[in-house]
């Protein structure tokens, strides 16, 4: 009850001071609209921009080109409000003239800026400018020049991929083509040594020792030829002493004969005809003689040519033995480098497969990185300014016109010392009230005293 009093005598107080708190009222209403009012006109313009996947499948072509377009959606909102990208806008479309530094410009624009993701690969720039072309020109300048960028550091990205990848791939061909030199060397001074030789040479030495048990046989018949037509030769010149003895024998009875007889003498003719035929015999044995003693001769030679035949197939099988012998080791170690040389091959044939790749994807880069960024919808010249609502700032402005009249109204009632009632004067001095005077104002009291009058 006491406090719906006090608001009946707050709302009297204030009904009291209608005339000056109407004119405090105004007085904000008027300031208010003048401030709102006069607030300039900012224009928002958006564009609206979508991320397009350019790449092939993975499995198609692997990328060298690691960043993909639509991962930078994570950090799109810091690096369109980066500071450089910033300045190159300002710059281009000449904002903030009056601004020397480029941070500072940079700066000034930021806080023109808001980003927004809408969906998973779409991004809203709106730019916010007193000049609507100008609102325009930055939110459509500033998702084309970083996807300029984008575009470039991609492509420098591959390009990089490409020029790396040469690069490992010339060092390699140059190990590659040193480990085939060491190999080619390896070769060349273990000739007949060689793994794949190990058969020919087995081969060779079968062959070699075949021939050299046939020279063996060889000079084993030889020999015993030899042998056998030194026993002859013994045998003919034994026989041969006897019948030049006999000869001379014969020679001598000749003459004793052909002293003693005529030619016609039997005697003597008998002995002739023995001399002669024992000439014949001779002549026959030294003519066999001879031919023995060239085929010794022939015997000889050919058995000095098959020692040195036996001894070249000796040497030739000593070869073949050294090289089966030496082949593990020298199979071993051409093993080694075979191993290094056939890693080197793995890891340039690698190596080339992916400078394919990289120059695949450079030239993906380039014939599509302009369509990294697809503009949805460009930003357009705004026909009304977004801000500020000049309706809605009136609104607030009459609203807080009244809640500050009421405010100081109610202030003055409460800081008015006056006693305004009975009820007022009771609480305040402490006695009772015995009479009230009503409050008469002048033209209720002039008709008063006229009524008097006339009575």
């Amino acid at each position: 009850m006491e406090h719906e009093l006090r608001l009946r005598e707050i709302w009297k107080g204030l009904w009291a001071r209608k005339a000056l708190l109407g004119l405090v009222a105004l007085g904000i209403l008027a300031a208010g609209a003048a401030i709102v009012m006069g607030l300039p006109a900012q224009y928002s313009a958006s564009a609206t921009i979508a991320v397009r996947a350019q790449r092939p499948a993975v499995q198609i072509l692997p990328a060298t080109v690691t960043s993909q377009p639509e991962d930078r959606l994570k950090t799109l909102h810091a690096e369109l409000l980066a500071e450089p990208l910033l300045r190159r806008v300002a710059d281009e479309l000449h904002l903030f003239p009056k601004i020397g530094s480029g941070g500072e410009r940079a700066a000034a624009l930021r806080s023109r800026l808001e980003l927004k993701q809408e969906g998973d690969d779409v991004f809203v720039v709106t730019a916010t400018s007193r000049d609507p072309a100008e609102a325009a020109a930055i939110a459509n300048r500033l998702p084309a020049l970083y996807a300029d960028e984008v575009r470039q550091e991609r492509l420098g990205q591959a390009l990089r991929a490409r020029d790396a990848f040469a690069a490992e791939l010339a060092t390699l061909r140059r190990e590659l083509d040193g480990d085939d030199s060491a190999i080619a060397e390896f070769k060349a001074s273990h000739p007949g040594r060689l793994p794949e030789q190990l058969e020919g040479n087995l081969r060779g030495l079968d062959r070699v020792s075949l021939l050299s048990e046939r020279e063996i046989e060889a000079t084993l018949d030889a020999q015993r030829r030899r042998a056998s037509l030194l026993g002859e030769a013994h045998d003919d010149a034994t026989a041969l002493g006897r019948l030049r003895r006999r000869q001379e024998d014969l020679g001598k009875a000749l003459l004793d004969a052909r002293s003693q007889w005529t030619e016609e003498h039997p005697e003597v003719q008998r002995l002739e005809r023995e001399s002669v035929a024992l000439a014949a015999q001779i002549r026959q044995a030294e003519s066999h003689r001879l031919d023995r003693d060239s085929e010794l001769q022939t015997i000889a030679a050919n058995l000095a040519s098959l020692r040195e035949t036996r001894a070249s197939l000796d040497a030739q099988a000593a070869q073949y033995r050294a090289r089966v012998e030496e082949t593990p080791q020298t199979a071993d170690r051409l093993a080694r480098l075979t191993h290094e040389r056939d890693a080197a091959q793995t890891k340039y044939q690698a190596m080339l497969e992916r400078e394919v790749e990289a120059d695949l994807d450079l030239d993906l880069e380039r014939r599509q990185g302009g369509s990294l960024f697809r503009l949805v919808a460009p930003a357009t010249v705004p026909a009304h300014p977004a801000k500020p609502d000049r309706g809605t700032g009136l609104i607030l402005v009459a609203l807080a016109a009244l809640a500050l009249t009421g405010l100081l109204g109610a202030g003055l009632e409460i800081a008015d010392g006056t006693i305004k009632d009975s009820e007022d004067a009771r609480e305040r001095l402490g006695v009772p009230v015995l009479a009230v005077v009503p409050r008469l104002s002048l033209a209720r009291a002039g008709r008063a005293a006229g009524r008097t009058g006339e009575g």
